[in-house]
């Protein structure tokens, strides 16, 4: 079923020997001034963005590069490449000046394209500047910790992003509902209100945004007459003078008219996102003090002057925009140009009213826990609805006696699915690199939660017959265990970190845990986690993911974010080839790769019509997943792990060998007790399957066949363990992909199903 050893099957290309040569030299020659070129950079734009009117250019850059068609992902078209962090980081430096110090020396549209360039040379500069301290660093072992550090530092000035906003509006309202009164008695607001304010505003500016582009289209189209000046006027308050000489230029040039409106258009770009305070009072969605919603105002915004005395690298590794994404233009006055920014960081906002709060922060940070599991184990019995959930299960380890709790635990067919939840927070100083607190949270957050779960998977391997546990609440649970053949183990937590921290492989080889990469599990965030459950169609997909992903987490062939690795996976599975094995092309980014996921759910958000994307598999693979996970027989997620292996071009081999049979057989070319025998994947993790045409004669007769055919490919090869049988009937049905099914091992009379 798999090409020969030497074909990969999926192809990454090698950069030549000149392309690596004129690179080193490359990075080389700019390490030696990474870190003047750094404060060059960073005082370059200072330079340029305080050449131009810092109130227009906050507005421009919003309306221009984080507005977009609705159903599009943002991220995958962005303009002039200027994403969400380069907007935050020229707000940052846009805030430095207060308006009445402001000087500007040249107009928004002549400074705008310097300020984006100069915004995209400090992100880079700062990218060579982590790689010089790396590469500066003589000590191997050293090094390889910056490097981990460094990939940290770099994603969180970056990348951004973790959630989609209606995951992330239900989750926030799930977490604080039962804290809503206690939340309302000290703050006057309720957290769920203020997430759905939040959107409600940011409604309002995108129905604006389209007004302003209508408004635009609608002037750039009237004729250019004598009431033409006063129609401008009218439609944009704020412009330069209009006199006849300009007019009759304009008459003569329809690109310079269109440039004229665009021009003016910019300059009245505050009325897009400017809200005075009652209009934010009106926009919550129910009945609100003023002072009340005030106090969350100024908590969340920053003046014009506020970022004047912080240093420049600071605007960029600790931008303060992220966490006070309003703008307070004067006490009755905001600008809301950065909606977006709730999707990641939305947890330290609504966090940031609570935290002087000590009886309520402290209750919050146990509801935090409370929720994750919950959350976790509701999710996973909605996708495995012929499974088993149970929650914080309480056992006594014999190796040294101590008493444990697991989290959550999910039994389905043979599978058992263990999850670990923290819902621990990444400190500021860890998200920096800074030693002893990133040390802390990785034990707490990776470490512990990886170690915990792998516990409870022996603990379950070493007893084969039922298991009576209890739970934290005291009731009794019967497991068992005779019917688990696999244990899978991860760790969930509740904001998205999995990103910012390093892989569980880089932690064991840059010393940054002493324990062994086997002790550890990989983990997901809820929101990572969600979007898995929902895109894979069947639980044997689900779990073939999870398994797949923990061993590419610890082999560090594919690295990437999680849902760039998911769509990877609907493209491939995960199946590879041998190339997942070869030395030379460990640490393949994927990127990008999420897009058909982001443009699905960003349409469903529009409202709009929306294919999902799946597993790329051939029409005839997908019935036989379909009708294994139907019927549900002896070991049917080991089965549907089995198919769920097979790459779409092998898919499609299989069912041509078997086309093939059935016609030699018909025709009498080939014996009916003939069979093919393909195997499938690198020899490092490779599966066996049979195609025979099957008997028609009784079941008896076609268990039979089976069984000598699985029998003689074992005889003739003895490096198969185990193989899966899939007979055709001599004239196949629509009505099922297959007349017989069986699993059989080496040294045992039992077939599977």
């Amino acid at each position: 079923m798999s090409a020969p050893d030497d074909d990969a099957g999926w192809v990454a290309s090698q950069p030549t020997e000149e392309f690596l040569a004129a690179l080193k030299a490359g990075v080389d020659k700019a390490i030696t001034t990474a870190s003047p070129d750094f404060g060059a950079a960073l005082r370059r734009l200072e330079g340029s963005v305080a050449a131009v009117p810092p109130l227009d250019l906050i507005c421009a850059t919003s309306f221009y590069f984080l507005t977009g068609e609705a159903g599009v992902n943002p991220e995958y078209n962005s303009p002039e490449g200027i994403f969400q962090s380069h907007v935050e980081l020229i707000h940052a430096f846009a805030l430095r000046q207060s308006l009445t110090d402001a000087r500007p020396t040249v107009t928004l549209q002549e400074g705008q394209l310097e300020i984006i360039e100069a915004a995209k040379e400090v992100v880079h500069a700062f990218f060579i500047l982590e790689t010089a301290r790396i590469a500066r660093e003589p000590d191997e072992d050293k090094r390889r910790r910056e490097v981990a550090i460094a990939s940290m530092r770099t994603h969180a000035a970056s990348v951004r992003g973790g959630s989609y906003y209606t995951d992330l509006s239900q989750v926030l309202a799930e977490l604080f509902a039962p804290l809503e009164s206690q939340i309302k008695d000290k703050l006057g607001v309720e957290i769920t209100r203020l997430v759905e304010w939040w959107w409600t505003v940011a409604g309002a500016v995108n129905k604006r945004i389209a007004a302003q582009r209508e408004l635009v289209h609608e002037i750039i189209n009237l004729p250019l007459d004598d009431n033409w000046p006063s129609a401008v006027r009218d439609a944009f308050p704020r412009l330069p003078t209009i006199d006849d000489a300009l007019v009759e230029q304009l008459r003569h040039n329809e690109r310079e008219r269109k440039g004229f409106v665009i021009i003016v258009s910019d300059l009245n770009l505050f009325r897009v996102f400017a809200f005075a305070t009652g209009e934010l009072v009106e926009h919550y969605p129910g009945p609100v003090e003023g002072t009340a919603l005030q106090k969350v105002l100024d908590t969340w915004s920053l003046a014009f002057g506020d970022t004047a005395d912080l240093p420049l690298h600071k605007l960029l590794t600790d931008n303060p925009v992220l966490n006070k994404p309003i703008v307070a233009v004067k006490n009755d006055l905001y600008i809301w140009a950065l909606a977006s920014v709730f999707n990641h960081s939305a947890f330290p906002m609504l966090e940031s009213l609570l935290e002087g709060h000590k009886p309520l922060w402290s209750q919050y940070l146990d509801r935090r826990a409370n929720y994750l599991e919950e959350r976790i184990a509701a999710a996973l019995q909605e996708k495995f609805s012929a499974g088993r959930v149970i929650t914080n299960v309480v056992w006594t380890d014999p190796l040294d006696g101590k008493e444990y709790e697991t989290d959550v635990l999910l039994l389905i067919g043979d599978y058992a699915l263990i999850v670990e939840c923290k819902a621990g927070r990444l400190s500021r100083p860890a998200r920096r690199g800074r030693g002893r607190w990133l040390h802390d949270d990785i034990e707490s957050l990776v470490v512990s939660p990886g170690r915990q779960a792998k516990r409870f998977a022996g603990f379950l391997a070493s007893h084969t017959e039922h298991l009576n546990l209890s739970t934290r609440d005291g009731k009794c649970i019967s497991i068992d265990t005779s019917q688990i053949h696999t244990a899978l183990t991860l760790g969930a937590t509740l904001e998205p970190l999995a990103g910012l921290l390093p892989s569980i492989h880089d932690l064991v080889e840059t010393g940054l845990t002493n324990h062994e990469l086997e002790a550890l599990t990989h983990s997901l965030s809820l929101f990572d986690l969600l979007v898995v459950l929902e895109i894979l169609d069947y639980p044997s997909d689900v779990l073939h993911y999870l398994s797949r992903r923990s061993e590419l987490e610890r082999s560090r062939f594919l690295v990437g974010d999680e849902l760039d690795l998911l769509g990877f996976y609907l493209q491939t599975g995960f199946n590879v080839g041998p190339t997942e094995f070869d030395a030379e092309l460990s640490g393949l980014r994927v990127v990008g790769l999420s897009d058909a996921i982001d443009t699905y759910r960003y349409k469903q958000e529009a409202g709009m019509e929306a294919e999902k994307p799946r597993v790329h598999r051939t029409e005839w693979w997908e019935q036989l997943l379909s009708t294994i996970e139907s019927r549900k027989g002896p070991r049917w997620i080991e089965l549907g792990n089995m198919i769920c292996n097979v790459a779409f071009e092998d898919q499609q081999k299989f069912e041509e060998a078997i086309t093939e049979l059935k016609t030699d057989i018909a025709e009498g070319k080939r014996g009916p007790n003939d069979f093919v025998l393909f195997e499938n994947g690198p020899k490092e993790r490779r599966d066996y399957f049979i195609g025979l045409i099957a008997s028609q004669d009784s079941s008896e007769a076609r268990q039979r066949q089976m069984d000598a055919a699985s029998r003689n490919a074992m005889a003739d090869r003895e490096e198969i363990e185990r193989v899966l049988v899939v007979g055709w009937p001599p004239t196949r049905s629509s009505s099922s992909p297959y007349q017989t099914l069986g699993l059989f091992w080496r040294g045992t009379d039992r077939p599977g199903p």
